[in-house]
């Protein structure tokens, strides 16, 4: 009975464990964030490093964008390609902060659904809107797309 007990135990807390992550990577975007400063702030710091940046807009609410964020930050390539050439900065779209000002100047990407990647160059000048289901791969991202388009944005 002791083992059993043990073992259900053990089993609980893994679970609730595994839960606390997922809770964790449901929470990558900031509704009370002020976008326009988060961009400027990215900007600056893109500037000072050397790199681009890379916006990549959606909400808490969007399994996809919660999903796309794990993809590249848990693998260890793509992060790195990130990492090595961009700011990478969650801008929240969602019903307390729809970033509207923002998003219009960069000409309402989020027409494309979300998530969607905004790359900025150094200086906060708009390059590149890339709408990504094009990069699913069924439930996940398909590696080699998002490999492509982020080495064709970094140049």
């Amino acid at each position: 009975m002791k083992k059993y007990l043990l073992t259900v135990l053990t089993m609980l807390m893994v679970t609730f464990a595994v839960s606390a992550q997922e809770t964790n990577w449901r929470k990558i975007y900031n509704p009370s964030i002020n976008g326009e400063e988060q961009i400027a702030a990215a900007v600056n710091q893109a500037k000072k490093e050397g790199k681009k940046v890379l916006v990549q807009v959606g909400g808490n609410w969007c399994k996809f964008c919660i999903r796309l964020n794990k993809y590249v930050m848990t693998d260890t390539e793509l992060k790195k390609m990130i990492d090595d050439n961009y700011v990478y900065v969650h801008l929240n779209y969602s019903k307390e902060n729809k970033n509207e000002a923002l998003l219009e100047k960069w000409g309402n990407p989020n027409e494309h659904g979300f998530p969607v990647y905004v790359f900025l160059d150094e200086n906060g000048k708009l390059t590149n809107v890339q709408e990504t289901g094009s990069l699913e791969e069924g439930e996940t991202y398909n590696k080699g797309k998002l490999e492509k388009v982020y080495r064709e944005n970094a140049g």
